[in-house]
């Protein structure tokens, strides 16, 4: 309908229909239908924003539309109130203190680093906060801004954005490098059992094509979890968010390596590593697939830029670093498969050798896909089982219940069921350890340094897959 002529009495007749029709039914009038048109208006060519729209209340919609002027900046609101979950009256603040001319007009100083690594981290930092509402004078002291900030801490974490957290009034925090992957118990066995030195030996050098540590990890988008297909969010494939496979599950693996081959040893990131080789491939997913696990119609537009011949997604979701951590030979790799073959699922291996025996971890088929250890002695003799049996018993004071079991020529570690923990379990481990560490002050300055020289494995490694 056009905004003059017959169509304003037709908006005013359809709006008596309505209320003679329904008259219990509200929202309807001529005002509202008008809005109603404009909002169809304003968005009927961009169905990227439905996600955005159909979560926000019209209260915000109607704020949206009649304080911008341009497409991009009704974008911009939009995904951040859905983002923020802002009120209404945070989304009216926003508008009127011109927030998307400070974040997107007058982009935030990052490093070309932080830009190319997290591109959306311009809606996360600005350059400039508004805290009209503390009601501070121009003249004022320190104590009387956090005394204010303290007073208005909800509207003060409101304009932070959602990313920031309120901990303790001036309380110092410092996070290190735990990883929730040192709470998974073959892999601690596997670190205990590397530090009996009449078991394991000393840790072999190796190299590159036979490396001493050795971690490999293969995941699939499509699983199930408790028993209905995962749902991944669309951003989960796209490596500009998610960031890409080297970076991401490498991550673990790099600080398991750092963890067990040098326990509690600092490292230095800018002398202890040297990256050999580093590789990135792409897992494909057509657009069928990429519904089964998303639930979405098609694919956003942030994925055409990875998308060929119109209908094939491909994501940087698989890595391999080959690299030296001091004079040591490790490989760590991560393959991401779109479906495991039927009765199957996630794997992972991992071995470190040793000049007496090697310790590695299966989870096959052969383990039903479940993380097991087991010790490959390297010369198989009497002497080598009279020994791996008496110090058995360091590892039981410790670990009750831990037992061994012959093979045909390895050992396997018998772990009972109650140390076998879930993802979940052992985020809470991590959270423990942290807390210990808020509270005590006591976090080891080897976390701080090896928190650096396992980002600096990761990084230094995508750089070099990238110019191949």
């Amino acid at each position: 309908m056009s905004d003059g002529g017959w169509a304003k009495s037709t908006v005013t007749q359809l709006a008596a229909y309505i209320a003679t029709r329904e008259p219990g039914l509200r929202g309807f009038s001529p005002q509202n239908l008008w809005r109603m048109r404009q909002f169809f208006e304003a968005y009927r060519e961009y169905p990227k924003l439905s996600p955005a729209l159909r979560v926000l209340p019209w209260s915000s919609h109607l704020h949206i539309l009649s304080r911008t002027k341009r497409p991009e900046e009704r974008e911009f609101y939009l995904r951040m109130t859905a983002r923020n979950r802002w009120p209404v009256r945070e989304v009216a603040r926003q508008i009127d203190a011109g927030l998307f001319e400070r974040t997107v007009l007058d982009r935030p100083k990052l490093s070309t680093v932080l830009r190319v690594l997290h591109p959306e981290a311009d809606s996360h930092f600005k350059d400039a906060y508004l805290l009209e509402f503390l009601g501070l004078p121009t003249a004022h002291s320190e104590a009387d801004l956090h005394r204010s900030l303290l007073q208005n801490l909800g509207r003060f974490l409101t304009e932070l954005g959602r990313d920031f957290c309120y901990i303790g009034s001036e309380y110092p925090v410092q996070v290190g490098a735990q990883d929730f992957a040192r709470s998974e118990i073959t892999t601690i066995l596997q670190k205990e059992f590397s530090m009996l030195s009449s078991v394991f030996g000393t840790l072999e050098v190796g190299t590159p094509d036979n490396p001493s540590v050795t971690k490999e990890s293969i995941h699939h988008f499509y699983k199930y979890v408790s028993g209905n297909i995962l749902t991944r969010p669309a951003w989960f494939m796209d490596v500009t968010q998610q960031g890409e496979g080297i970076v991401d599950v490498t991550t673990h693996l790099v600080d398991l390596v750092q963890w067990e081959c040098f326990p509690e040893q600092t490292l230095d990131y800018s002398k202890d590593i040297q990256i050999i080789n580093a590789t990135r491939t792409t897992t494909e997913m057509t657009l069928s697939e990429f519904k089964a696990i998303t639930k979405l119609e098609g694919f956003p537009d942030y994925l055409k830029k990875d998308i060929v011949n119109d209908s094939i997604l491909k994501i940087y979701s698989n890595g391999e670093i080959n690299y030296k951590l001091k004079n040591v030979h490790a490989k760590v790799s991560v393959i991401w498969n779109y479906k495991a073959p039927e009765g199957t699922g996630d794997t992972h291996y991992s071995i470190m050798r040793g000049t007496n025996a090697n310790l590695i971890i299966k989870q096959g088929a052969e383990q039903q896909y479940k993380p097991t250890l087991y010790i490959q002695p390297i010369a198989a003799d009497g002497s080598f089982e009279r020994v791996l049996i008496e110090q058995l018993k360091q590892i039981q004071s410790k670990y009750p219940g831990i037992e061994l079991k012959k093979l045909d020529k390895d050992w396997e570690v018998i772990i009972p069921e109650s140390y076998k923990e879930g993802h979940e379990a052992h985020f809470g481990r991590v959270m423990q350890r942290f807390l210990e560490y808020l509270q005590n002050k006591n976090m080891p300055e080897w976390e701080v340094s090896n928190m650096l020289a396992k980002y600096y494995t990761t990084t230094q490694a995508l750089e070099l897959a990238k110019k191949k």
